[in-house]
């Protein structure tokens, strides 16, 4: 596990899973990983008031016609900061895909700036991703 996470850290590679084992509970997990790294309240809205299998048919309907779905739950760089589920190519007949946090910071910041936290808080959304599909015997390295 720490090499993928360290191989990750150094060299940009990407951790991801396959699209049909994503429930509406691991996306649930996911999006309060999110919420860790980015105190977002309407991340903990989702969570509270939306029903896990309405945001999979989301999921679904999306990435059906695009490349990533996204919800803007802000943060505190902006409210404009996302997470993403993008798609990866397949694996035999299987869809894969991986989990991003964008801060956004440009949107605070006009020169496009990304400050040092928000990079630190996105390299901790991307290990705590790779530690939750470790974990559940999702990852697939990609």
């Amino acid at each position: 596990m720490e090499k993928l996470i360290r191989h990750e850290r150094d060299q940009g590679k990407r951790c991801g899973m396959k699209l049909s084992d994503l429930t509406g509970e691991i996306l649930f997990d996911l999006i309060r990983i999110y919420d860790d790294v980015s105190n977002s309240e309407l991340a903990r809205e989702c969570l509270e008031r939306r029903a896990p299998s309405r945001e999979m048919e989301y999921v679904n309907e999306i990435l059906g016609i695009s490349n990533a779905v996204a919800w803007r739950f802000g943060s505190k760089f902006s409210g404009d900061t996302k997470f993403y589920i993008w798609k990866e190519g397949f694996q035999g007949n299987d869809r894969l895909i991986r989990f991003s946090f964008d801060p956004n910071s440009y949107v605070s910041d006009p020169e496009g700036v990304r400050t040092e936290e928000s990079d630190c808080l996105t390299q901790s959304f991307r290990v705590a991703v790779i530690k939750y599909l470790l974990n559940q015997g999702l990852a697939i390295e990609l």
